[in-house]
């Protein structure tokens, strides 16, 4: 029986918010889109890295056939997504209906995306007509990503430590607008993130390892560290002595 050709259906926001992780190095082409693959309890898996960062996303209701593939989007095209889903949600504004991609590569032809309004559980359903958009299949292959994600039952025994590596400011910035981009009943601007680090008990392992961020229920990030070449100084800065322990002194 022939392999079905490859089809993705996922949430409009989950490709936008996927591709502000991809890497934008011709050189790391494979690294230019989303790599969608099933979960492992029911739904999909997007996975977009840049080589300095990750983010994985859990589309509970996506669906795939086919082989896994990495999928981009153009930033034009991105920026198109965006207006035309904020315009279908004014048009069916109080409908609870979510923004849907119906991503489909026929035989013989360009893969295209299709965007439409359906059911937030259920992308079949009540499906609305939409607007179609060219998305492309990035011919190579996706890093085996699974490598640096902690496990919880690795053989290697694990714990939460803190070290001595640094991270870019500039990638941080990334989960900070996923963290806004989320609004769950009674949390606005500033959401919380959880920030923690894994590390093994062998102490000639490096110390340098990646940090997990949350900060939405359907998302994990991975932040790869790098040196502190600027030799920050543990802890408090040495300038830096509060009022009470100076008047405790006198």
């Amino acid at each position: 029986m022939p392999e079905p050709r490859p089809r993705l259906i996922i949430r409009a926001n989950y490709a936008r918010l996927a591709m502000k992780f991809a890497s934008t190095d011709s050189s790391r082409f494979y690294l230019q889109g989303f790599y969608a693959q099933p979960a492992q309890d029911g739904g999909l898996l997007l996975v977009t890295t840049d080589g300095h960062r990750m983010s994985i996303f859990h589309e509970k209701c996506g669906r795939l056939e086919g082989k896994p593939q990495i999928w981009t989007f153009s930033g034009p095209e991105l920026l198109s997504l965006r207006a035309t889903e904020r315009m279908l949600r004014k048009t069916l504004q109080g409908a609870a209906l979510e923004s849907w991609l119906d991503i489909t590569w026929p035989e013989g032809e360009q893969p295209t995306a299709r965007m439409f309004m359906a059911d937030a559980e259920s992308p079949e359903e009540g499906a609305l007509p939409g607007t179609s958009f060219p998305v492309r299949v990035i011919d190579g292959t996706f890093p085996d990503w699974e490598r640096v994600v902690y496990q919880q039952g690795a053989t290697t025994k694990r714990r939460l430590v803190s070290h001595d590596g640094a991270f870019s400011a500039r990638y941080l910035r990334g989960f900070v607008e996923l963290a806004n981009d989320w609004r769950p009943l009674g949390v606005g601007e500033g959401s919380m993130a959880l920030l923690q680090w894994e590390s093994s008990d062998r102490k000639d392992l490096d110390p340098m390892v990646p940090a997990v961020i949350q900060c939405r229920p359907d998302m994990m990030g991975i932040l790869m560290p790098i040196r502190d070449d600027m030799r920050w100084t543990r802890g408090a800065p040495t300038w830096f002595v509060p009022a009470r322990f100076e008047r405790a002194a006198a």
